[in-house]
This record gives structure tokens, sequence and C-alpha cells, in this order.
């Protein structure tokens, strides 16, 4: 309300609406473009020359917050279209679903965050589901597979942003490049870091990636000035933090269609052993990966590094 007073982003926030509607709701929302959606909003509302708080507020408080929801409801419909069709059974837990228009016959009661029902709602559904713009390392998939449940994630996520570049960089510092084409461009064989991103749905083993626009072409001018240096902060992110790196066989639990939901939805409730050997993949994943004792762990050799400690303080 207190955004909506001004007349201008009043009417940003009304064609927020249409704009995210038109692009998220589809079998493939574009939402590596959210940023050019969100400047085009801005300049036919006449937001122009604005404070940059204000338009990061919008952003942040009501932009985002509108794509996220549209893309969990858009999933959302995905599934329950499938499972009234082949009769499968789905139910959604929480506060409000049923006034809603399309789902409102799947609604649950809200499941308080207890260990026994929580827990209980992940292991006995065939599958649950997962769909952000934000990350799929989130603390829901890591339940879900710690209480022996089987998570669908949708993508592509920011995750693939954060893994790429990370898989970039460790190339330029680690690798010896290939060749360098005509375009001053450097060609990598990838096969050294197949056991840390070879789960990875976009990774090859070979010089160039394939889908969403990911290749290996490692420009010259963007990593030649560090190599030798200290790698930045984003090179101390292990990517096995991803589930979609470090789930095995992640991709076959990864989807970015509704076919691919619907493929993987009956694989999940049809063929028991593979979901029982998956589940098992993703609990292990979670365990080495996800907990709070891997934080703990990871903060007191950070304590312990930065007081220059021998042997990161395990004595």
């Amino acid at each position: 309300a207190g955004m909506g007073s001004n007349p201008i982003v009043g009417r940003a926030m009304d064609l927020s609406i249409v704009k995210l509607r038109e692009n998220f709701c589809g079998d493939d929302p574009p939402m590596k473009h959210i940023p050019t959606l969100l400047n085009e909003v801005m300049d036919e509302a006449g937001v122009r020359g604005a404070d940059p708080r204000l338009i990061d507020a919008f952003r942040s408080n009501y932009f985002l917050v509108i794509a996220e929801r549209l893309h969990r409801h858009t999933t959302l419909e995905w599934a329950a279209e499938i499972c009234r069709r082949r009769e499968w059974r789905m139910r959604i837990y929480g506060r409000g679903w049923e006034r809603h228009p399309k789902l409102a016959e799947f609604a649950q009661p809200g499941i308080n965050h207890d260990n026994r029902l929580l827990c209980a709602a992940y292991r006995s559904a065939c599958t649950c589901l997962h769909a952000s713009l934000a990350t799929n390392a989130h603390q829901r998939v890591a339940e879900c597979a710690l209480s022996g449940g089987l998570m669908l994630r949708r993508g592509p996520c920011p995750d693939h942003e954060l893994i790429v570049e990370g898989l970039r960089r460790r190339a330029f510092i680690e690798l010896t490049p290939e060749k360098k084409d005509e375009r001053g461009v450097w060609w990598y064989d990838l096969s050294p870091l197949q056991e840390i991103y070879g789960q990875y749905r976009h990774f090859s083993a070979r010089s160039r990636f394939v889908g969403s626009g990911m290749n290996v072409l490692l420009k010259t001018r963007a990593f030649e000035k560090n190599r030798g240096e200290r790698a930045d902060p984003i090179d101390e992110i292990d990517p096995r933090v991803f589930p979609d790196v470090s789930f095995p066989n992640a991709q076959e639990t990864l989807f970015e269609s509704r076919a691919e939901l619907e493929e993987q939805l009956s694989r999940a409730i049809g063929d028991s052993v593979w979901r029982q050997k998956t589940i098992a993949g993703h609990a292990e994943a979670a365990r080495e990966w996800m907990t709070t004792d891997r934080f703990a762990a990871e903060l007191l050799e950070l304590v312990f590094s930065g007081l220059g400690c021998a042997d990161g303080g395990r004595r």
C-alpha cells in the first residue's frame, strides 16, 4: 500500500503483473530475462531517473516476490494437470490454498515445523516439488533428503550461474588450455573436473558445454589477469553444496518443462527401485554437504585459518 500510493509506482506494479504473467505462465519461463522485464516496466511506467534505492526496493519487495509466486503456482498447476489426467493424488500443505481458484481441491492444513510431522510428510509422498527463483540449495531440499523423501527440483535457477562461473574459474586456474583459437578464446579439456561436476546437467568433459547458452569459451581478457592470483571468494564455494551438482544423477530429478516434470513424476511413482536408490543417494549427499555439522566445521576452519593456526586448528 505504501508503494502503490505513488501513482507512477502504482502503474509499475500493475504493469509488473501483466508482464510477469505473460512471461512466467508458459512452459519455459525466461528467468534470465527478469532484469529486462524490470527495465521495461520502469520505462513504460515512466519511472526514469528515480532514486536507485526506490528501484531496488521495488525489485526486492514487489517485482521478485510476484515473479516467485507465479513461478511456484505455475509449477503446481503443471503438476495438478498431470495428476488430474493420470488420476494421481496431490497435496499442498499450507495456509490459504483452499481459496486458490485452480488448486483449492489439493489444499491441506499447514504442517508445523516439527520433526515428526514434517519428516513423515516428506517420507510418505512418492515425491515432493521444489520451485524457487532464489536457489535449489534450499533447506527444504536438504530436509526432504534427510527425512528419506525424494524432491524434484525445477530449473534452471540462479545456482546455474554460480556453478558455471565456478567451473570456468576453476578451469582457468587449475588446467592448462588445449589451444587458443583465432578469436583469442582459450579452449579446455574439462575431464579432470569430471569427479566434481560430472553430475551437473549441462556438464561435458569436452571443451564445450551444451544447453542454456553455456559454453566454456574462456575469454582471455576476462580471466588472464587473475591467473596465478588468489581466487575470488566465489571460488571458495564448493559446488557440491548445490544439489544440482552433488545429488547422484542429479539431472534425473531436475526438470525445466511440464513434459520433463511428467516424465520424472511417472518414474518416481512407477519405479520403486529407482526411487529408493535415488533417495539413498540424495540423503548421503545431503549429510555430506548440507547439514549444520558441515557448516560448523567450515566455520571453524575459516576462523582457525584466519588466525594462522597450524592444520586449521584441528588439534
